[in-house]
């Protein structure tokens, strides 16, 4: 029997939006709903504690748990050590992550090399073996200076790999020009919404994380499509 403290309050408002939210998941229950947010949250606290595990094994000593566990929230670690392991969270202009720590913002790439290999030398860089500035997985990161990241930049191609031109992209630069469209269209028929209820259903239709759609929008990625920028920011 639904609880008719639901209808009233704070409490209400919140498990209405909580409605809106699990219809727009495909969800027909509120409760089924929050169940499947909590086994993608469990799955990612195992999948951290796991990465712990390794890093006992290889006598890695975690200096900072807080931090430890509130950076890997934001990668989407796989299962498979030799995939790329997403940041999911905001990015600069070039596509690298990047959070907060005390009052330093530190690129993702770098931390995840830190948390789980050591220090980086000073003069050395944090070099993706993998080409994908968004990966933190530390199987794909290696050290190297300035001249042999530059050289291995351009042995790869890697100055014209933006867009839909990089091999790890889900999107073309048409579906990026579409994704502003359609928020754009969605802001003006309804005004009223907050801004994850635009993003989330269009991050649904393009398969890809609402955090992705988010710095799309702001131009924070993909900041060569210019058509649409100005309109949604």
């Amino acid at each position: 029997m639904e609880n008719k403290n639901y209808e009233k309050g704070t409490f209400g408002w919140l498990r209405g939006q909580q409605e809106i939210q699990a219809k727009k998941d495909g969800f027909d229950n509120v409760d089924d709903w929050l169940k499947w947010k909590s086994d993608i949250i469990v799955k990612r606290l195992n999948r951290i504690d796991t990465l712990k595990k390794i890093l006992e094994e290889d006598k890695v000593e975690i200096k900072d748990k807080a931090v430890f566990d509130s950076f890997w929230r934001n990668v989407d670690i796989k299962d498979n050590v030799n995939e790329c392991w997403p940041w999911i969270a905001s990015t600069n202009q070039k596509e690298y992550g990047h959070i907060r720590v005390g009052t330093k913002m530190v690129q993702s790439h770098r931390l995840a090399y830190e948390s789980t290999k050591g220090p980086i030398p000073e003069g050395l860089q944090v070099q993706h073996l993998c080409n994908n500035p968004g990966c933190c997985n530390p199987n794909h990161l290696e050290l190297g200076n300035d001249s042999k990241n530059s050289r291995y930049k351009f042995q790869c191609n890697r100055q014209n790999m933006k867009g839909e031109n990089n091999p790890f992209s889900k999107l073309t630069d048409d579906q990026v020009r579409e994704i502003h469209k359609l928020y754009n269209e969605q802001r003006k028929l309804h005004p009223g919404f907050k801004h994850w209820q635009i993003i989330q259903p269009i991050a649904q239709m393009f398969g890809i994380h609402e955090h992705h759609v988010g710095n799309i929008i702001r131009g924070d990625s993909w900041h060569h499509i210019k058509e649409y920028q100005k309109k949604s920011v």
